[in-house]
């Protein structure tokens, strides 16, 4: 190595490459292969940007690839274009800084392609040819051009410019040979010309051939080639041009180079000054294509580092072109080293050797992916898309590279922690995908959600990072950073609860437009959501919004990475509310028991308190329904919580009555909590009624919460879920309220088919529309329950409370209106909730008078109440009550003894069925033997026996309420 930059640029090579997983196989050493061949067949199967190519020139030179038989040094000289490093390898660098000694000298060099406008022909408007040339358009000779301005070269400059049909061009009187050779050339003497596209050309004019010169202002000139001749080739065709610039730059273009076989022919390509030149084989190029020339000045051939200022002199060449970077070019010729501005972690010369990357942006390839993390984890940092890209996941382990970051895992490595488990499927099991932590299990992650970014107060400019690095409690940690610059954005993370973790800030850079300069305002946050709990300590106000009127100049850190916070993850409630999720410390317990039932029976399974939730009832006299007891809840005590205070919180506390030890009755509740006496440790019992209506559908819930000294909210726990009562009487007319007298005179108006249209009061004789004594069992049943009880079914228009009960109706006709979808009842009615729903089911008298047998009768029964059972599922509890059939007297007209005993199997077959659904209860209201009124139809009943009746299903509906749920 001649130098200690280049034994560093190797040792860097090495580093890299060691790392980098996608880049074509390099040949092996001595291969017949050129470098370029080889760079070629890599790029084809790797598909790359120009700077990609670098890092694949280097691996190919360390393997041993080869260029015109000689390996090059450094390996990462010219590696952004095949062309400039052609230039560069056709002579020797003897300081090993990516310029050779002929460049230096010279003071102009090949920087590679040129794209956008520069690389668009220029069109001879204003030009003139250039005349003078032989009769025969001679291919010796040249002929002057004055230059609007004077052009600098080889410390002179010149203001006539001497063109040669062959395409060079001279600042004097020019050399007109048409036998192209390597250049510096001996055999030329001390000529100075540029060879454009150096070959045996001819002019034929009569065939379109031109070579005209145009000047489109005060310092540019254009000299074009224009469908030229190749001597000696058939067919063959070339347009190429050169433009000069005050400045010293050149842009060459090329339009077409055929050799009228689809081939580009032979040339050279390159300049020469004296003794010293460049070249390279200008049958290598593919139009239409354009080259940039850069003018170079007080640079040395023996110092890898002319201006002294720690940057070889060919990577600053490579910064040089103009545009290329969004701060400033980099001179060789100027001490003008930036270092790490960027704050990427990558000095200027790292930046290069990993793909040209821009000193003076964090963030290269604008991936949202600092240039310093994408080449620790072997991403490439030039690449923007694809498994490189912020999306990308080049390790196919399910992590996008920003979820890899964000895991502080490896984009390369499937499972970093080599533990046999992907880093997804540990990130998903909530253990450490980095290293050996875990938790129990996932319940044991709380949600957060962290914000950061810039609110863009006064420009939105910025993008930030934020880290959480454990204390206790959990080995897993995180860096959030933003994908946008100028917003607020946000990331859900589950934290170990019980874990603690201190936060920290970083600024991350500012938008390119900004030329780094910063204007650090920024918004950052850690919040719990659905239901988890934390504790935050932000002594010194790291946290929050904060709007500066600070800006701070490109290198300077905007912000003060020593400042931190710390989060303490206390609880959380699981997404269905049932169960709580918090530090052990802190865990409480509820017991439940619906009304109904007493304390001296089990408990309802704490599974069920949410959903589908505890019954409450209204208060009832022991005379109308035994011991109905109220609803109750245990709340048991915490173990070893001092300070803490505990409450029990209503959704709404207007619908409910309560009672505590110690109170002498129930109470209202004044407000949405009320705290619980005693002992932190003792358990409480809380006894609740329903306070007035509770519409079908209403709940409450109930959690338990726990405060600390200052009052805030440690943890809510032991959700319950207080569910009301609601009827559903479905059946025919005997739930209806049918009332028809001895002689056959109807005492209602009938309801038949298709039973959508409610009787209106007018049709009812005697104003009797409101009586209870004309609505069935169903009126007495309300009142009985109170207006606090709900009944859902067909609006009956003030006719007794809402229900389903269908003059004339069957088995079958029940069973078809459930699955009729024109008609909303039943269904509406049985699909009310969350509730816990009283289905009154009555029916089966009318399908007697089709003779049907009572196996026949039943099985079409059971269909009707399975498909009402399925309807509820999810809709809350059930409590069927099925009605046996009542008893027909023999002076009835359709009364046979065969009917009768048909009707008292199939009530036998009602007490007989069992139903084993979720969440439902099933009684028998056994009404079989309810005697007839002397002056009913023997069929249905007049005031006493509905009443009689509704003794019995009352005495049902409390009954069933005291079974095990």
């Amino acid at each position: 190595m001649s130098s200690v930059k280049d034994q560093w640029a190797w040792a860097s090579w090495r580093a890299y490459l060691a790392r980098t997983g996608d880049v074509a196989v390099a040949p092996r050493a001595g291969s017949a292969c050129t470098w370029w061949a080889a760079v070629a067949d890599g790029l084809n199967k790797h598909p790359m940007n120009l700077h990609s190519a670098m890092l694949v020139a280097g691996l190919l030179l360390l393997a041993g690839g080869r260029l015109d038989a000689e390996t090059l040094s450094p390996p990462w000289a010219r590696a952004w274009h095949y062309y400039s490093r052609q230039a560069y390898a056709s002579r020797p660098d003897q300081d090993g800084d990516g310029l050779n000694d002929d460049e230096e000298r010279l003071g102009l060099a090949l920087w590679g392609l040129t794209t956008g406008a520069d690389a668009t022909w220029r069109e001879p408007v204003g030009a003139l040819d250039i005349q003078g040339w032989g009769p025969s358009g001679g291919d010796e000779g040249v002929q002057p051009v004055a230059l609007p301005f004077a052009y600098p070269w080889g410390g002179s400059s010149g203001t006539t410019l001497w063109v040669s049909v062959n395409g060079t061009l001279s600042f004097e009187a020019g050399q007109d040979s048409s036998e192209p050779v390597p250049l510096p050339a001996a055999s030329l003497g001390t000529q100075s010309f540029l060879a454009v596209w150096w070959q045996s050309l001819v002019l034929d004019a009569g065939a379109g051939g031109r070579i005209w010169v145009s000047h489109p202002d005060d310092e540019t000139t254009v000299v074009c080639w224009d469908n030229l001749k190749v001597s000696n080739a058939v067919n063959a065709s070339v347009s190429f041009q050169a433009e000069l610039r005050a400045t010293g730059e050149q842009i060459w273009r090329y339009r077409q180079l055929d050799d009228g076989n689809g081939a580009v022919p032979a040339a050279v390509v390159g300049l020469q000054w004296g003794q010293d030149g460049w070249w390279f084989q200008g049958n290598g190029l593919a139009p239409p294509v354009a080259l940039r020339l850069t003018p170079l000045a007080g640079l040395s051939a023996e110092n890898p580092d002319s201006d002294h200022d720690g940057v070889p002199d060919g990577i600053e060449f490579y910064y040089l072109k103009a545009g290329l970077l969004p701060g400033r070019p980099l001179d060789p010729a100027l001490s003008d080293n930036p270092g790490d501005q960027d704050r990427d972690g990558l000095d200027v010369t790292q930046e290069y050797i990993h793909g040209g990357l821009n000193p003076f942006f964090w963030d290269s390839d604008g991936d949202m992916l600092s240039d310093g993390y994408e080449t620790s984890v072997q991403l490439m940092p030039n690449i923007g898309t694809g498994i490189h890209g912020r999306d990308g996941d080049p390790d196919g382990d399910g992590l996008s590279n920003y979820l890899e970051r964000f895991h502080r895992t490896r984009p390369r490595l499937a499972d970093t922690d080599a533990d046999g488990r992907t880093d997804s499927a540990e990130v998903n099991a909530g253990a450490d995908p980095a290293g050996s932590g875990t938790v129990p299990s996932t319940k044991w992650l709380a949600p957060l959600v962290l914000t950061l970014g810039d609110p863009g107060g006064d420009g939105a400019t910025e993008a930030y990072e934020m880290r959480l690095d454990p204390i206790s409690g959990d080995s897993r940690g995180f860096t959030f950073q933003n994908s946008l610059y100028g917003a607020k954005q946000t990331k859900g993370v589950n934290l170990a609860i019980g874990g603690h973790y201190t936060v920290t800030l970083d600024h991350l850079g500012s938008l390119p437009a900004s030329q780094g300069v910063a204007d650090p305002d920024y918004e950052a946050r850690i919040e719990g959501v659905n239901g988890t709990v934390l504790s935050v300590s932000d002594p010194k106000n790291l946290l929050g919004s904060h709007l500066s009127s600070k800006v701070f100049s490109p290198g300077v850190a905007p912000l003060d990475t020593s400042r931190t916070a710390t989060v303490w993850v206390q609880s959380r409630v699981l997404a269905d509310g049932t169960t709580p999720v918090i530090d052990r410390a802190l865990v409480t317990s509820v017991d439940a028991w619906a009304a109904g039932r007493g304390t001296g029976v089990a408990a309802l399974p704490r599974a069920q308190l949410a959903n589908p939730g505890v019954l409450v009832l209204p208060a009832y006299t022991a005379a109308l329904a035994g011991t109905v007891l109220p609803a109750k809840l245990r709340f048991h005590g915490v173990a070893n919580a001092p300070g803490l205070t505990r409450h029990a919180r209503f959704s709404a506390p207007a619908r409910l009555f309560y009672k505590l030890p110690g109170m002498s009755g129930f109470a209202a509740l004044a407000g949405s909590e009320i705290a619980l006496p005693g002992a932190s440790g003792a358990a409480v019992d809380m006894e609740i009624l329903v306070r007035g209506a509770w519409p079908a559908g209403t709940s409450v819930t109930v959690d338990y919460v726990l405060r600390g000294t200052s009052g805030n909210v440690v943890a809510v726990q032991n959700r319950v879920r207080l569910i009301g009562l609601a009827v559903a009487a479905i059946g025919d007319s005997m739930t209806y309220g049918f009332r028809r007298r001895r002689d056959g005179t109807e005492e209602t108006p009938r309801w038949g088919s298709p039973w959508l249209n409610y009787p209106a009061p007018q049709d009812w004789r005697n104003g009797n529309w409101a009586d209870p004594a004309f609505q069935g069992y169903r009126g007495y049943l309300r009142s009985d329950l109170t207006s606090a009880i709900p009944w859902v079914g067909h609006p009956a228009n003030g006719h007794g409370p809402d229900h389903c009960g269908y003059p004339g109706a069957r088995t079958g006709n029940i069973i078809d209106a459930l699955g009729e979808p024109s008609r909303p009842y039943p269904v509406r009615a049985v699909t009310a909730g969350p509730v816990e729903l009283v289905v009154l089911y009555f029916i089966g008298i009318n399908d007697l008078s089709s003779d049907r047998g009572a196996s026949a009768i039943f099985s079409y029964w059971k269909e009707g109440l399975d498909k009402l059972l399925a309807l509820r599922a999810g809709h809350g509890r059930t409590l069927v009550v099925a009605l046996t059939l009542t008893r027909i007297r023999s002076d009835y007209a359709n009364y046979s003894s065969s009917r009768d005993r048909q009707l008292r199997a199939f009530n036998n077959l009602l007490r007989a069925h069992t139903v084993n659904n979720p969440h439902t209860r099933y009684i028998v209201a056994d009404i079989e033997n309810v005697p007839h009124d002397s002056d009913d139809d023997g069929l249905h009943y007049m005031a006493t026996g509905y009443q009689h009746i509704e003794q019995i299903v009352r005495q049902a509906v409390f009954q069933g309420l005291r079974l095990a749920p």
